[in-house]
């Protein structure tokens, strides 16, 4: 049932680009019985070789501008390597309400996203640093990729059509998940073989998924994933802090 799940996880990332993390970590933490960290440390673990592997295909199609990302993820590793030390400091239950309010922004962000128009500006390049930072702390501290925050990021910053968008959030996920998960690593313990078979899973969901996104509309499979986060944070909120 667990790998079953780690699907969902692949398809995801698959069709929106991101969204891997925010199920994984629950899955990892009610499904697999792990502690809040070994589920974000795994998590990423598991969301860095997946999207790497989606970079790859998606290079193959010319969905990824190698340059763009790589700016993006220099700037959101460093965030990622301050977010593992904050989220060292703080209890399981705190570092999983950051999660719980991520992922009901998440949920807000993909219901009120729109395909990106062709007239919409670049932001200057503070904003965009600032941003990439913020996706980088996320990331260490909540386990999450950050793909709902860097698509429209690399939209609005480099003023990239949707499906390049999706494509290069994969290339800026894997970087920062493998960084993440490296700083994690030298205080969690992982099971690698667990991890191999999570990864596995995604990684089949993964290439169901971007083959369903060029016959889905984008809108139509951003509601229906903001609607599953609801339910999914819901979910959480029920496990972590009802009596």
């Amino acid at each position: 049932m667990i790998f079953f799940l780690a699907t969902l996880v692949g398809v995801s990332l698959g069709l929106l680009g991101s969204g891997g993390s925010i199920l994984a970590v629950p899955i990892l933490k009610y499904g697999a019985g792990l502690s809040v960290k070994q589920a974000v440390a795994t998590s990423l673990a598991t969301v860095g070789a997946v999207s790497a592997l989606g970079a790859g295909l998606a290079w193959r199609e010319g969905r990824v501008l190698l340059k763009e990302g790589m700016l993006f993820a220099v700037v959101a590793m460093l965030g990622t390597v301050g977010g593992v030390k904050i989220a060292n400091l703080m209890s399981d239950k705190l570092q999983m309400s950051v999660f719980v309010v991520v992922m009901a922004l998440a949920s807000l962000r993909m219901a009120q996203s729109k395909k990106a128009k062709k007239e919409a500006k670049p932001e200057v390049s503070w904003q965009g640093g600032l941003r990439a930072l913020a996706v980088g702390v996320l990331t260490g501290i909540a386990g999450v990729g950050g793909g709902f925050l860097i698509v429209p990021a690399l939209v609005s910053l480099f003023h990239l059509p949707m499906k390049k968008a999706t494509g290069t959030s994969l290339l800026v996920i894997a970087l920062n998940s493998m960084v993440g998960m490296g700083a994690y690593a030298q205080t969690v313990s992982l099971n690698w073989g667990f991890v191999a078979g999570f990864a596995g899973a995604a990684a089949f969901g993964l290439v169901v998924g971007m083959r369903a996104s060029r016959r889905i509309e984008d809108s139509r499979l951003q509601k229906l994933f903001a609607l599953g986060l609801l339910l999914v944070s819901g979910y959480v909120i029920f496990r972590e802090f009802m009596p």
